[in-house]
């Protein structure tokens, strides 16, 4: 295989062809930013960018439009269920015949110039499947540097491997980046059944078929997180209905950074009645709390910034949604089951 240098940077002229695939929902924001860094950085393989709207009520198809007009490469497809893994299953199936592999990009987000360039070497030169990369999350307001912060340590993420991992490995779960075409067909891509946590139901059903999933840590993707309290209440809520679905259909045993936010629910709901009971059961509460003040306090110190006071509100959302999710359909679930 012939390689030349580009900016120091290896390249081949031999990558697998490729269909980029963003699912958008309102990202006028952001959408622009991300298909001209597409249209700058992208390697010859790439046949093709797929956008997938899933219903915008503000400038996003607009825009994405104009691109369209600029390029016959990028297109446009309505995703009429409204659901990411729905959107990106329909993608997929209206590919390009000759693309080998599938880029899943989401808009929320920012790349580097190579990002294209380094997934797909990867992909060619790896034994694996899937190769899943780091995310890491990055704030412009006060309270998305809060969520930044909260996000890039084991407080908000229980130190899973896709968000503080610093060294490439195989994994069995991570954050989706690129995936050979002919596997995620075979799988049936993913379960639009599925609101949230599609990914990791997929990355379940691939290795247990044998595929493998690759990791690599060198590659980044800079997360915009939600900008205010209800948006990220909402989003982990249904993070923690989708773990929990995923759960339910695959039996799937919780880890223990998992299973303490549901706890904490449960302990709170009964708090109350506890405290009266015995004293004793306020001592979760206060060790929890004193956890948030502690964490507040290390992260004013660290950045300097008293946006970081947004901490004291940022670890409870995170956890709370997440677990009053996963209860949720945990006992919709059960109450289905018993008509």
């Amino acid at each position: 295989m012939s390689f030349v240098k580009t900016n120091g940077i290896e390249s081949s002229k031999q990558l697998p062809t490729a269909s980029v695939v963003i699912p958008v929902l309102n990202e006028e924001k952001h959408i622009e930013f991300v298909l001209n860094n597409i249209l700058q950085n992208k390697p010859e393989s790439i046949l093709e960018v797929i956008v997938v709207d899933g219903g915008s009520s503000d400038k996003t198809r607009d825009i994405v439009e104009r691109f369209c007009l600029i390029d016959e490469n990028i297109k446009l497809i309505n995703n009429p269920q409204k659901i990411q893994a729905s959107g990106i299953n329909l993608a997929v199936l209206q590919s390009n015949p000759l693309s080998e592999v599938i880029i899943r990009m989401d808009a929320h987000a920012d790349y580097d110039s190579h990002y294209l360039f380094h997934l797909l070497n990867e992909i060619k030169s790896r034994d694996a499947e899937s190769i899943v990369v780091r995310l890491f999350t990055v704030g412009n307001s006060c309270f998305q540097r809060a969520v930044a912060f909260v996000s890039n340590n084991a407080l908000g993420t229980g130190g899973a491997a896709h968000r503080m991992g610093n060294k490439s490995k195989y994994v069995d779960h991570g954050h989706h980046a690129a995936i050979k075409k002919s596997s995620f067909l075979a799988l049936g891509g993913y379960d639009d059944s599925f609101s949230a946590n599609e990914d990791a139901e997929f990355d379940h059903r691939l290795t247990k078929s044998g595929g493998k999933i690759w990791f690599c840590s060198d590659i980044v993707v800079r997360y915009f997180p939600r900008s205010n309290p209800a948006a990220l209440s909402k989003q982990y809520f249904r993070y923690g209905q989708g773990r929990a679905q995923n759960s339910q259909k695959n039996r799937q045993m919780l880890r223990i950074r998992q299973s303490l936010p549901i706890f904490f629910v449960l302990y709170l709901i009964f708090l109350i009645p506890l405290a009266i009971l015995n004293p004793i059961f306020l001592a979760p509460f206060l060790v929890y709390s004193t956890s948030l003040i502690l964490s507040a306090l290390f992260a004013l110190y660290r950045e300097r910034s008293l946006c970081y006071l947004h901490v004291l509100s940022v670890l409870p959302i995170i956890h709370l949604s997440w677990g009053g999710g996963f209860l949720k359909y945990v006992l919709l679930d059960a109450f289905s089951r018993r008509k």
